[in-house]
């Protein structure tokens, strides 16, 4: 029989939750992922990532700093453009949390509440800087490099 099912494109924290369902063993957390490149796993895509990773640190760190300087100005037009962008870069590497972070954030900028979109900014700064922390750590970015 089937025990369990893991969808392809398979994704490590996908397969790992459903050999720990089988096991009996707590369900990892899925939250504790903050990107998830396993999708490059083959040799020929790993150096497309290693280029993603570069490319998004040369353009979200400059992008997080302009985000957080228009929230505290109260520029919600500002923040919600660059919270799109940030959005937009969190899918290809498939960074959930800061996804979800920042389109949220858009949201309170649409709705016009300062408060709402200071509280959201700080939420998605966080989810931004878990994300670089990430990713100037991922073992692709530091094979590139040598």
């Amino acid at each position: 029989g089937m025990d369990a099912h893991v969808a392809k494109p398979v994704r490590g924290p996908d397969l790992f939750a459903a050999i720990a369902q089988i096991l009996g063993c707590p369900r990892p957390d899925a939250d504790t992922a903050v990107l998830d490149l396993s999708e490059f796993s083959q040799k020929g895509r790993q150096e497309f990532a290693a280029e993603l990773l570069t490319l998004f640190l040369e353009l979200a760190t400059p992008k997080g700093r302009a985000l957080a300087e228009a929230v505290d100005r109260g520029d919600l037009a500002a923040a919600k453009g660059l919270a799109h962008d940030l959005a937009g870069m969190a899918g290809p590497l498939r960074a959930e949390e800061m996804g979800r972070a920042m389109r949220l954030l858009q949201e309170a900028c649409l709705m016009g509440d300062p408060a709402l979109c200071r509280q959201h900014g700080e939420q998605a700064g966080k989810a931004l800087a878990a994300v670089l922390t990430a990713v100037r750590s991922h073992p692709l970015l530091a094979a590139s490099a040598s």
